[in-house]
Protein backbone atom coordinates (compact mmCIF):
# COMPACT_ATOMS: atom_id res chain seq x y z
CA UNK A 1 0.00 0.00 0.00
CA UNK A 2 2.93 2.33 1.47
CA UNK A 3 4.54 2.07 -2.52
CA UNK A 4 1.40 2.48 -4.65
CA UNK A 5 1.20 5.95 -2.35
CA UNK A 6 4.29 7.05 -3.31
CA UNK A 7 4.29 6.04 -7.06
CA UNK A 8 0.77 8.18 -7.30
CA UNK A 9 2.20 11.18 -5.76
CA UNK A 10 5.40 11.00 -7.93
CA UNK A 11 4.17 9.37 -11.21
CA UNK A 12 0.24 10.57 -10.83
CA UNK A 13 -2.75 8.37 -10.37
CA UNK A 14 -2.57 7.21 -14.45
CA UNK A 15 0.80 6.14 -14.02
CA UNK A 16 1.23 2.19 -14.99
CA UNK A 17 1.74 -0.29 -12.87
CA UNK A 18 4.80 -2.41 -12.68
CA UNK A 19 4.59 -5.70 -11.10
CA UNK A 20 7.85 -7.63 -10.94
CA UNK A 21 6.97 -11.81 -11.34
CA UNK A 22 9.93 -14.17 -10.83
CA UNK A 23 9.08 -17.83 -12.14
CA UNK A 24 10.04 -20.86 -14.46
CA UNK A 25 7.68 -20.59 -17.18
CA UNK A 26 8.35 -24.29 -17.85
CA UNK A 27 5.56 -24.55 -15.69
CA UNK A 28 2.31 -23.04 -15.41
CA UNK A 29 2.26 -19.00 -16.70
CA UNK A 30 1.47 -17.08 -13.18
CA UNK A 31 0.08 -14.44 -14.84
CA UNK A 32 -3.49 -14.59 -16.64
CA UNK A 33 -4.01 -15.14 -20.23
CA UNK A 34 -3.40 -12.15 -22.84
CA UNK A 35 -2.54 -9.80 -19.23
CA UNK A 36 1.53 -8.75 -19.77
CA UNK A 37 3.03 -5.95 -21.82
CA UNK A 38 6.29 -6.79 -21.29
CA UNK A 39 8.48 -9.93 -20.51
CA UNK A 40 12.12 -9.96 -19.68
CA UNK A 41 13.58 -13.14 -20.31
CA UNK A 42 17.42 -12.81 -18.73
CA UNK A 43 19.02 -16.46 -18.41
CA UNK A 44 16.22 -18.72 -18.63
CA UNK A 45 16.61 -19.75 -22.29
CA UNK A 46 20.47 -18.87 -21.45
CA UNK A 47 20.13 -22.31 -19.26
CA UNK A 48 18.35 -24.24 -21.46
CA UNK A 49 20.08 -23.54 -24.70
CA UNK A 50 23.42 -23.98 -22.80
CA UNK A 51 22.30 -27.57 -22.60
CA UNK A 52 22.04 -28.38 -26.15
CA UNK A 53 20.33 -31.86 -25.57
CA UNK A 54 17.89 -33.85 -23.62
CA UNK A 55 15.02 -31.67 -23.19
CA UNK A 56 16.33 -28.19 -24.53
CA UNK A 57 14.21 -27.87 -27.16
CA UNK A 58 10.92 -28.68 -25.21
CA UNK A 59 11.70 -26.81 -22.45
CA UNK A 60 12.72 -23.87 -24.72
CA UNK A 61 9.00 -24.83 -26.31
CA UNK A 62 7.08 -24.44 -22.99
CA UNK A 63 8.51 -21.44 -21.93
CA UNK A 64 7.84 -19.66 -25.22
CA UNK A 65 4.42 -21.22 -25.09
CA UNK A 66 3.34 -19.44 -21.80
CA UNK A 67 5.27 -16.72 -22.84
CA UNK A 68 2.96 -15.95 -25.37
CA UNK A 69 -0.07 -16.63 -23.28
CA UNK A 70 0.51 -14.34 -20.91
CA UNK A 71 1.32 -11.54 -23.49
CA UNK A 72 -1.46 -9.18 -24.28
CA UNK A 73 -2.22 -7.93 -27.88
CA UNK A 74 0.11 -5.66 -27.91
CA UNK A 75 3.17 -7.15 -25.56
CA UNK A 76 6.93 -7.43 -26.30
CA UNK A 77 8.90 -10.39 -25.32
CA UNK A 78 12.82 -9.02 -24.69
CA UNK A 79 15.43 -11.42 -24.60
CA UNK A 80 18.91 -10.57 -22.95
CA UNK A 81 20.74 -14.00 -23.75
CA UNK A 82 24.91 -15.47 -24.45
CA UNK A 83 23.43 -17.98 -27.53
CA UNK A 84 24.29 -16.98 -31.16
CA UNK A 85 21.74 -16.53 -33.11
CA UNK A 86 22.21 -20.16 -34.81
CA UNK A 87 21.59 -21.58 -31.75
CA UNK A 88 19.10 -19.27 -30.42
CA UNK A 89 17.07 -20.03 -33.70
CA UNK A 90 17.68 -23.78 -33.06
CA UNK A 91 15.64 -23.34 -30.04
CA UNK A 92 13.76 -20.68 -29.57
CA UNK A 93 11.69 -19.74 -32.40
CA UNK A 94 7.69 -19.60 -31.72
CA UNK A 95 5.38 -19.08 -34.64
CA UNK A 96 3.56 -16.73 -32.67
CA UNK A 97 6.86 -14.29 -31.87
CA UNK A 98 7.96 -12.13 -34.69
CA UNK A 99 11.76 -10.18 -34.38
CA UNK A 100 10.54 -6.63 -33.74
CA UNK A 101 14.18 -5.26 -34.01
CA UNK A 102 17.97 -6.88 -35.49
CA UNK A 103 19.61 -8.73 -32.77
CA UNK A 104 21.50 -6.35 -31.31
CA UNK A 105 25.46 -7.70 -29.72
CA UNK A 106 27.06 -6.29 -26.98
CA UNK A 107 29.98 -7.31 -25.59
CA UNK A 108 30.55 -7.23 -21.60
CA UNK A 109 32.54 -8.58 -19.26
CA UNK A 110 30.90 -11.31 -16.65
CA UNK A 111 32.37 -12.28 -13.60
CA UNK A 112 33.96 -15.85 -13.61
CA UNK A 113 34.70 -15.38 -17.60
CA UNK A 114 38.36 -15.06 -18.00
CA UNK A 115 37.48 -12.85 -21.20
CA UNK A 116 34.32 -10.25 -22.57
CA UNK A 117 31.57 -12.70 -23.97
CA UNK A 118 29.04 -11.69 -26.28
CA UNK A 119 25.22 -10.82 -25.37
CA UNK A 120 22.54 -10.73 -27.26
CA UNK A 121 19.18 -8.47 -27.55
CA UNK A 122 16.38 -9.61 -28.56
CA UNK A 123 12.97 -7.95 -28.90
CA UNK A 124 10.08 -9.64 -29.78
CA UNK A 125 6.22 -8.86 -30.50
CA UNK A 126 3.16 -11.05 -31.03
CA UNK A 127 2.39 -11.83 -34.90
CA UNK A 128 -0.97 -11.57 -35.11
CA UNK A 129 -3.56 -13.89 -33.07
CA UNK A 130 -6.19 -16.11 -34.97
Amino acid sequence: QGDEKKRAVVMGDSAPIIKYVTCDLRERAPMPIKSVKLIVDKATLDAITHRQSGNAASDARRVLNEAVKMLSDDGKLLSISLPNDNTFEKYCTHPSLTPITATRRIVRRIAGQPKPVNVYIRKFKLALRR
